[in-house]
């Protein structure tokens, strides 16, 4: 009879047999010619019909999916005294432990899965990016814990000898810089997955950051003669291996009708806000103006300066939000107006427009 460890009786484990010498016994289907395997019943049984007097044994050829193969031989004879009780032999003799047995007994396979944590950009977009620094723990599907692991440089986390049953993976600590994900990640262990390595993948979205430009000017320097006094900046952003990854342009225009906001010390501020983005380290030039010149560089939150450059830093701050202010001086009262003598930016060129 073939059982598990559990008492579970195992159906479809294929035997051969032999005799003493080692010559192996064929039966074929009259039809078809084919060898008909000798398998074990849905009671877990192991019949073989017709054999004459001698010694055999039988060896374990292919067992059930998800079970380990047993390589014992187990022997048994035929002769006058296998009559005794009836026409039946109901034991054979284990040839490694020489005990006599009436059942074999397989082992389940222990399961094993391989995690692999992999990055969404700020849109929440899959990326192939590892992930290392993942902490994740390990329950079963009851909810007991089963240990804690970290993704490695591979970004993979790699567990064995898993009993069979339901498990989840769930994440504990992100990677710097990424959000948590609240999703379980679930895979199951039974006689069709022991067999293998499960691999699992997980995504943790990139967290988007936000930068905010502030740009000042005395309110006594708008003058409408003079046309709109417009700013131009150039935002690089930069990644954790220094490799610049994006390039922005963006502006601030002032009008008369900004004269409304002047705070009490003369000046105007105007601000931009560039939001869902990804939290790289950002490095703020202001492009030549022709009337006015940089006189102050200000560091509001996760900023610095850095000679006539601002630096907002969003890659290992805990708060994604970065800001800083800019402040100009007018030094050029000549009669060209600031619209005609705005300087719009390209990577390579700069374009002189609507110059009267």
């Amino acid at each position: 009879i073939k059982k598990d460890d559990e008492e579970n009786l195992l159906e479809g484990v294929e035997f051969k047999l032999f005799k003493e010498d080692g010559t192996e016994i064929i039966v074929k289907d009259e039809e078809t010619g084919n060898a008909i395997p000798y398998l074990t019943n849905e009671l877990g049984r192991l019949r073989i019909e017709n054999l004459e007097w001698g010694n055999y044994y039988i060896e374990e050829y292919l067992p059930t999916s998800g079970y380990e193969k047993i390589d014992t031989k187990f022997s048994f004879t035929i002769n006058r005294a296998s009559f005794e009780n009836g026409d039946t032999v109901y034991k054979a003799i284990n040839e490694d432990t020489k005990e006599e047995t009436a059942e074999i007994i397989n082992h389940k396979k222990t399961g094993s899965a391989t995690l692999t944590k992999y990055a969404c950009d700020a849109n929440g977009e899959e990326t192939e990016n590892i992930l290392s620094g993942a902490v994740y723990e390990l329950y079963t599907q009851a909810g007991e814990l089963q240990g804690e692991y970290t993704t490695d440089e591979e970004g993979k986390i790699h567990v064995d000898n898993l009993q069979w049953g339901g498990y989840y993976f769930q994440e504990k600590q992100a990677p710097v810089g990424y959000s948590i994900s609240d999703k379980k990640i679930s895979f199951v262990v039974n006689n069709k997955t022991a067999d293998f390595t499960q691999e699992l993948t997980a995504y943790d979205k990139l967290e988007s950051g936000e930068i905010k430009i502030n740009k000042t000017i005395k309110a006594s320097s708008i003058y409408s003669a003079h046309g709109n006094s417009t700013f131009i900046f150039k935002i690089v952003g930069i990644d954790e291996n220094d490799i610049e990854q994006v390039t922005l342009y963006k502006t601030v225009t002032f009008t008369e009708q900004d004269m409304a906001n002047v705070d009490a010390e003369g000046n105007i501020t105007k601000s931009i806000t560039i939001s869902e983005i990804e939290p790289y380290k950002y490095e703020i030039t202001e492009e030549e103006n022709y009337r006015y010149e940089l006189s102050e560089i200000l560091p509001v939150t996760n900023a610095q300066k850095d000679g006539e450059t601002g630096i907002i830093n969003l890659l290992k701050a805990d708060v994604k939000k970065g800001e800083i202010s800019f402040k100009n001086e007018k030094t050029n009262n000549s009669l060209l107006t600031d619209t005609s003598l705005i300087v719009n930016s390209t990577q390579s060129e700069y374009y002189v427009i609507g110059i009267s």
